[in-house]
């Protein structure tokens, strides 16, 4: 362990090497040798094999703890999905029975993390003054309401080929609201940081208090997502609405 203030609780002391994302969000990658590839996007750059996820001194063990409760549940919730693949692209699959405050706080702590890390692969994500309060609802275990740094979760129609991709944050606009996407555990996840959220009308997008969990299969399979994955980071921020499938070149970052 290393020595350095907890980023979570702000307490001083030892340093656990903490998941950037929790590693559960990797089973999907590793071969029969518990490995996988890293593709690094620059020239003359070669891949990396990893045989973790990315890490960091980041926690202490008290807040490891703390977020090992909410990763075992969404771990729980993820692997338990009903199979997505054969639905009509634009379906809406609603997976009920979720218990929204450790989802949400599940979430919300991957957003956090990706906000706060040093690893230079998370460089798109500039939480600003959203980063202090995302910290403390964290901490707490505070969900927050539906609208607050809501999750828009899609899934490509068709092949399952997401679930050997984790694509690391990208900003974008989502709605005229600065958001950040990501590829985990075979879905886009689209976080929404905006200090006016409650604004978007499209609210049965997102878990509710509730407990029931949307997730969108989009008009796009996996193959042509894919294909134009490359070129939309190449771009630079896009543009995107509720309706999967649906992407245009949006205005840059904040």
């Amino acid at each position: 362990m290393n020595e350095g203030q907890c980023r979570l609780c702000l307490t001083e002391g030892s340093l656990c090497s903490s998941h950037i994302y929790s590693e559960f969000l990797y089973e999907a990658l590793y071969d029969e040798k518990h490995r996988m590839y890293g593709v690094r996007p620059f020239v003359d750059s070669k891949n990396a094999v990893l045989q973790k996820g990315l890490r960091e001194h980041m926690l202490c063990a008290s807040c490891e703890q703390h977020l090992s409760t909410y990763e075992g549940y969404a771990a729980k919730i993820l692997r338990n999905l009903p199979e997505l693949g054969s639905k009509a692209p634009g379906t809406v699959v609603r997976v009920s029975g979720i218990d929204y405050p450790k989802f949400k706080v599940f979430q919300l702590s991957l957003l956090w993390r990706a906000g706060v890390t040093r690893h230079m692969s998370y460089r798109e994500v500039n939480l600003g003054p959203h980063e202090e309060r995302l910290r403390r609802m964290v901490l707490k275990g505070d969900p927050g309401k539906p609208m607050d740094y809501c999750c828009l979760l899609m899934r490509t129609q068709g092949s399952d080929q997401l679930n050997h991709i984790i694509q690391l944050p990208g900003h974008l606009r989502f709605l005229e609201h600065h958001a950040y996407d990501m590829i985990l555990f075979g879905m886009i996840w689209i976080f929404v940081v905006s200090r006016h959220s409650i604004r978007i009308r499209e609210r049965g997008s997102f878990l509710s208090e509730m407990g029931v969990l949307p997730i969108h299969v989009t008009k796009t399979t996996s193959e042509q997502f894919i294909a134009g994955l490359a070129s939309r980071r190449k771009r630079g921020a896009f543009e995107t609405t509720p309706n999967p499938g649906h992407a245009g070149d949006g205005h840059g970052r904040p």
